[in-house]
């Protein structure tokens, strides 16, 4: 009996050093000149800090003024041979921008962000184009 609950704070005191590593996240902050939705979370145009986790979970938030949202995220990449810079990529439907993808920089992965209901609503009706803002990898 001693021992089974031995091995369950052993494994339980792993897992709790185990997470943060994993979950570490890097983050870059970017100037976004135009107002902007993250699924269906509207944002105003402003200076933002982002942040990927090891778990793909991105965090947004405006710097000045409030405004946060948070989102998952599936891995983009890996195919290339080159660290591709820090960057936001939108997409851009007429005077409607979607943040599309996050790339940190440092590295040839990236993330990239669902497809929601609403920017589905807008491709629908408008062709698809590309809007790419550059941004400032964060220390640790």
């Amino acid at each position: 009996m001693k021992s089974s609950r031995l091995m369950i704070a052993v494994a339980s005191a792993f897992l709790v050093l185990l997470v943060p590593a994993v979950a570490q996240s890097v983050a870059v902050q970017a100037t976004i000149p135009f107002n902007f939705s993250v699924g269906t979370q509207a944002m105003m145009a402003g200076d933002y800090r982002v942040s990927v986790d090891g778990w793909g979970q991105m965090w947004i938030s405006r710097l000045r003024n409030g405004g946060a949202t948070t989102a998952p995220t599936n891995a983009i990449g890996g195919g290339q041979t080159q660290d591709r810079p820090p960057e936001l990529v939108f997409n851009r439907y007429g005077d409607h921008y979607f943040l599309s993808e996050v790339w940190t920089g440092g590295t040839y992965r990236g993330h990239q962000l669902m497809i929601s209901s609403t920017e589905r609503d807008y491709a629908r009706g408008a062709k698809v184009e590309s809007t790419t803002v550059v941004a400032t990898r964060l220390p640790k």
